[in-house]
């Protein structure tokens, strides 16, 4: 009878063992799941915000390249814009010279941004860390107080030609033939060793090739010299006059009213010319002047 009663008991003890044993279990593998699931869930929201930081980075590494494809070209176009608003101030003798930061003395590098040079080289902001576009915007105000300039010179220049029209229609400013300057202003060896001043420019051309007026102005003369051969002269007024010599054609004739870039001759080797080409002279109250410098 005892016997049976401690058999009894340790049955119960050993299901009670096993039961316990079982919910521990259970309650490791609950507590495990758990946790991993918390694990996954915070991976998944770290890599969505890093592939929106991929993203945003891209945008702004891209973004940042236009920028400095358009600062350069801004840049580019100012610089032509201040040598062309210095020659059209010399003709008006607007002698108060330019204002204001030049970005092409300056320089502008995106090395002096931070950051932007490891982005452009791997694709994606350094984690935690952000571009500083504060020596862009600077470099961005710089421009804009140079173009500000620029429109104050262009308002001044605009105002003087409106006043000036004539003036500046009679100012001798083209190449009077498509070519090349093959003897320039100055003295010159002559073949038989002496030295001469030449009073002009020779311009080669193509034989026949249009000679045309470099300003508006009458036809004074129009006619054959031995040095000069077929020649014309153009009086500009304003002390003014301009020559071409060596012409092999005229198609003006003396009184003749001519436009900036009309023909006038054709280019030819008459008159004392070793080569086709244009003499072209321009004189100022009778005073050869070197044509170059009328030039644009």
């Amino acid at each position: 009878m005892i016997t049976k009663l401690l058999m009894k008991f340790k049955f119960l003890i050993d299901l009670f063992g096993k039961v316990n044993r079982q919910h521990v279990f259970s309650s490791i593998f609950v507590f495990g799941f758990l946790v991993l699931s918390v694990e996954y869930i915070r991976l998944h929201q770290e890599f969505t915000r890093v592939k929106e930081m991929h993203a945003e980075s891209l945008t702004l590494v891209g973004q940042m390249r236009q920028m400095k494809f358009q600062l350069t070209t801004l840049d580019k176009t100012l610089q032509k814009l201040n040598r062309f608003s210095s020659k059209l101030s010399m003709i008006a003798q607007v002698k108060e010279p330019m204002q204001g930061v030049r970005v092409v003395q300056n320089g502008f590098h995106l090395s002096d941004v931070p950051n932007v040079i490891p982005t452009f080289q791997q694709g994606i902001l350094p984690l935690g860390e952000k571009i500083d576009l504060d020596p862009m915007e600077i470099r961005l105000e710089d421009l804009k107080v140079d173009a500000q300039t620029q429109l104050e010179k262009y308002e001044e220049l605009e105002a003087f030609y409106d006043e000036n029209k004539t003036l500046l229609a009679s100012i001798p400013s083209l190449l009077p033939a498509k070519g090349y300057i093959a003897s320039d202003f100055g003295f010159r060896r002559n073949p038989n060793g002496t030295w001469r001043m030449h009073e002009g420019i020779d311009v080669a051309a193509y034989y026949g090739n249009s000679v045309i007026a470099t300003a508006d102005g009458l036809v004074e003369e129009a006619g054959y010299a031995a040095g000069y051969g077929r020649y014309v002269v153009m009086d500009h007024g304003f002390g003014l006059k301009t020559r071409y010599g060596h012409a092999s054609r005229i198609w003006v004739k003396a009184g003749d009213f001519v436009k900036r870039g009309q023909k006038i001759a054709s280019v030819g080797k008459t008159g004392r010319a070793r080569g086709v080409h244009v003499h072209y002279e321009v004189l100022l109250n009778q005073v050869p002047l070197d044509p170059k410098d009328f030039i644009f």
